[in-house]
């Protein structure tokens, strides 16, 4: 999370834009110079595509809070949908092999302004076989036998009894998801 990037409602305060976009080019100019010897972006040139980008997208932004909190305020539903899960939390995961947010349910309050009080069911979906998206290493604590069962019962095949024992309410440990 290095907090270099450019939000939307930087992108509509065209003083911020500027501002953020020569920071930017400032810093990745001096680090590819001295790797690649490359020629400096444009900051000016960068500035003018981003700023018209801009324009066209201000009719689409609005507060994201306001408008949740709002909905509910009328007795709405609202349906949040979450993804990577919790290894790739920010906080709970496998840092720094992680995503920059809050991917727990946790996460859905964090991210957009509406008070986990407000929040009163969560579906949980789990999967029992590992994957890791992007690099980074798996957790090495687990054993051969645990792994194999994760792999195993994300097959078509009818699970094994190792398979059944693992989902009986075990923890996997090579994705930390109840298997």
């Amino acid at each position: 999370m290095g907090r270099r990037g450019l939000r939307v409602a930087d992108l509509l305060d065209t003083q911020l834009l500027r501002t953020h976009i020569e920071n930017a080019c400032r810093e990745k100019n001096t680090i590819a110079h001295a790797l690649f010897n490359s020629e400096p972006l444009d900051a000016d040139k960068m500035f003018r595509e981003y700023a018209d980008a801009a324009e066209q997208m201000r009719p689409f932004v609005r507060d994201t809070a306001l408008l949740l909190n709002r909905a509910l305020a009328e007795g709405k539903s609202i349906v949040f949908e979450g993804a990577q899960g919790t290894m790739l939390d920010i906080d709970h995961g496998t840092y720094p092999f992680v995503t920059s947010s809050s991917s727990t349910s946790g996460g859905a309050a964090t991210g957009t302004g509406v008070p986990p009080t407000s929040i009163d069911t969560v579906i949980g979906i789990t999967k029992a076989y590992c994957t890791r998206v992007g690099g980074g290493p798996f957790r090495a604590n687990f054993s051969t036998r645990k792994e194999q069962t994760c792999a195993n019962a994300g097959t078509n095949s009818a699970p094994s009894r190792d398979v059944r024992d693992a989902q009986a309410g075990s923890i996997c440990h090579c994705c930390a998801t109840l298997a």
